[in-house]
């Protein structure tokens, strides 16, 4: 969270708040809503940013996985 936080220039309770955190004292609301369903409901996000952002930070550590995993091999 800290460093998609000052990757993206934002206080790290915001982007808690992006994950389910409830600060908002001293983060932001990131504009996501739910709408309780039968089957789980619906989640809409305004913007998408932090999401990407972590999206991006998790494949970069599958990458180095793999690539320690490739050299421990040869």
């Amino acid at each position: 969270m800290h460093r998609i936080a000052d990757e993206l220039n934002l206080n790290v309770d915001t982007v808690r708040n992006f994950f389910g955190g409830h600060n908002f004292k001293e983060g932001k609301s990131v504009g996501i809503h739910l709408e309780p369903g039968p089957d789980g409901g619906l989640v809409m996000i305004d913007d998408t940013t932090v999401l990407d952002r972590a999206l991006r930070i998790l494949d970069e550590l599958n990458m180095s996985k793999e690539e320690a995993t490739e050299s421990v091999q040869v």
